[in-house]
């Protein structure tokens, strides 16, 4: 006997955006890694057609993983922001299926690579309806910059769907760096609001730790000038002087934001250790003008240890807060996922540049580290995301 639509649209999965696209977004990543690990070990034939090993690994972790963690924050953070619903019940179900179901197409992409990218497409454009629509409800001007992020994925997304299909002479790589400089442009952006906030409230200090303006502004401008000249492929020379700016500036921001006694807490050192690894990669992007081998792990600095650490930890912190537990309370086991992110990053952006001659040792005990963490994260969080609030609230 099939449940009422009421008792459906109530599931409490359905509540809010973070519970269904974490719970998503944690299994793809632990699915996605044990794929690409038999296809870069062991050589899988996954039938991409004209899409490459490489090209669908780095577009499924930018517009795949971390579209489902951008997902999830933005329509819950959204919802609290300005005070209005974003998406619940089936309309959430309804884009959260459209994700899933791209990300089946991709990995048989010979034969649904249309579908795939019309899927991701359609997603893309429903999360930026679903974000925008409160936002300019509520006159939230502020919030403009989080959708024109949004929309840049949008864009990249679109240009990565033509190009496969062979519509446009564009190459996909366009589209991977742009989804990829975007989130890390929503990255900066949400660490600025956040970090001294999180910081403020678990340190109890009287004060968050200063965010002075013109790091704002500055980061910002030199952002937008090394997002131009990288994208256009101008000459190295001044991608490199740019990302050495923008890797100075971050650097003043760490010196700023450190305190020494937020290293014994977790959800607070993680995403500080995440700023760290994007400013190494804008300082790796720099040094290659000199040392042309150091482009990849750029790359993995910036997408790895940027990325992937910083959505972990927002996962983790988010899922706490909004399902009504202490953030503060101690938590051995996701200490040690935290901890297991943050190894498996460093086994494949600092080890390589060490050890270059054991890179498949390194790769694979990134993947495996990777694993575990995700392991870890469904074990301590699925309960969670799939119960009422434990203080008896909605949401």
């Amino acid at each position: 006997m099939m449940a009422p639509a009421g008792d459906f649209q109530d599931r409490v999965v359905l509540q809010t955006g973070f519970r269904l696209f974490f719970l998503g977004a944690a299994w793809f990543a632990l699915t996605f890694m044990v794929i690409w690990g038999s296809v870069y070990f062991f050589h899988l034939d996954l039938a991409l057609g004209t899409l490459t090993p490489s090209q669908w690994h780095a577009h499924e972790l930018i517009y795949g993983y971390a579209g489902a963690v951008i997902a999830g924050f933005v329509l819950t953070a959204v919802a609290r922001w300005t005070n209005r619903n974003t998406l619940t019940g089936v309309p959430l179900l309804g884009l959260f299926l459209v994700w899933a179901l791209a990300r089946f197409g991709w990995l048989w992409g010979g034969r649904f690579a249309d579908v795939a990218g019309l899927l991701d497409l359609l997603f893309w454009i429903g999360l930026l309806l679903a974000v925008g629509r409160p936002i300019v409800a509520a006159k939230q001007w502020r919030q403009l910059a989080v959708l024109a992020k949004l929309a840049l994925l949008t864009v990249g997304q679109g240009i990565f769907y033509v190009s496969i299909l062979g519509w446009s002479e564009t190459s996909p790589r366009l589209a991977i760096y742009l989804g990829l400089f975007a989130i890390v442009g929503l990255v900066l952006m949400m660490l600025r609001r956040v970090f001294p906030v999180f910081a403020q409230a678990a340190l109890g200090t009287a004060s968050p730790p200063p965010c002075p303006a013109w790091i704002d502004r500055i980061s910002m401008v030199v952002f937008l000038v090394f997002l131009v000249l990288f994208l256009l492929d101008l000459e190295w020379l001044y991608v490199a002087i740019a990302a050495a700016v923008m890797a100075s500036v971050l650097t003043v921001r760490l010196w700023l934001w450190h305190i020494r006694s937020f290293w014994s807490m977790p959800l607070l050192w993680v995403l500080y250790a995440s700023l760290i690894f994007i400013t190494l990669g804008f300082a790796l992007f720099a040094a290659v003008y000199l040392w042309p081998r150091l482009y990849y792990l750029a790359v993995h600095a910036m997408a790895f240890g940027g990325l992937g650490l910083v959505t972990f930890a927002m996962m983790a912190r988010v899922s706490l807060g909004h399902t009504g537990r202490n953030v503060r309370a101690s938590r051995p086991l996701l200490g040690v996922a935290l901890s297991c992110m943050v190894a498996s990053v460093l086994a494949r952006v600092l080890l390589p540049l060490a050890w270059p001659q054991h890179m498949y040792f390194e790769l694979a005990s990134s993947l495996l580290l990777w694993s575990v963490a995700f392991v870890l994260f469904l074990w301590i969080y699925t309960p969670m995301l799939v119960r009422p609030r434990c203080d008896g609230l909605p949401g």
